[in-house]
């Protein structure tokens, strides 16, 4: 069900609950160990001091971490509420995205919660870090941009073709973001001006007002309730699309 690779092993995610570990040269089965009860969602490969280690997330809501050499359980990461879909790690923090629209960070070495990202997340399928933010995107068509240290969502943007967006990547001052249909798009990320949502509550800070119309049509308005031009517009937006 997933596939992580350290050194000179490659480590399979079983549908059984069981992690395998294969050894790359050879091909052949070193190892396996009992995870747990429901299918293996997620695996990461990290290092605590000397020592190789394994996160490894399952369908049964866990967050486990384990000896990369024997499978030994040495803590959980407490706190998803439903399935985990992808994780990462930046230092000595894990962060962790879950069906629960959550993105969790906890401490590497104690498996304490330090906190949660703030704003409902979607159910992040994919997580990106880049000088000190974090980058989300959900299976909803936006990417989520957070800073790592205090939680506080930044920006929101839409991805390719405002469709279903399967990864995405922040290359110099780019986001480039690709679709479920094969679309692939590149959009500057720094932009001057924020543009937030005045919808009620909704306070949702989008980095461009064609997004914030995007967000506005979807999650709160019917297109035949609103004339074009009472939407906010850009002056430029260049992007690249393919």
């Amino acid at each position: 069900m997933c596939v992580n690779q350290l050194l000179a092993f490659i480590y399979l995610g079983l549908a059984n609950g069981n992690v395998m570990c294969v050894k790359m040269k050879t091909l052949k089965v070193v190892d396996e160990w009992r995870c747990s009860s429901r299918v293996i969602c997620s695996i990461v490969s990290v290092r605590e001091g000397s020592r190789h280690l394994l996160l490894v997330a399952s369908y049964d809501k866990s967050v486990t971490l384990r000896d990369a050499t024997t499978g030994l359980f040495i803590r959980s990461l407490i706190g998803h509420k439903n399935i985990p879909l992808t994780m990462l790690v930046v230092g000595s923090e894990v962060l962790s995205s879950a069906a629960d629209e959550c993105i969790l960070v906890h401490d590497l070495y104690t498996g304490n919660l330090i906190r949660t990202m703030k704003d409902r997340v979607g159910s992040a399928t994919r997580l990106v870090e880049k000088d000190g933010l974090l980058w989300s995107c959900d299976r909803g068509g936006f990417i989520r941009c957070h800073d790592i240290a205090t939680g506080d969502l930044q920006k929101m943007y839409t991805g390719a073709d405002n469709d279903v967006i399967m990864s995405i990547a922040v290359y110099c001052n780019l986001l480039i973001t690709g679709n479920r249909r094969g679309g692939l798009e590149a959009l500057p990320l720094h932009t001057s001006s924020t543009y937030t949502c005045q919808y009620r509550d909704c306070r949702l800070p989008f980095a461009y007002a064609t997004h914030l119309n995007q967000h506005l049509l979807t999650s709160h308005i019917k297109p035949s309730d609103v004339r074009l031009e009472q939407l906010p517009t850009d002056k430029d937006v260049p992007t690249c699309s393919t």
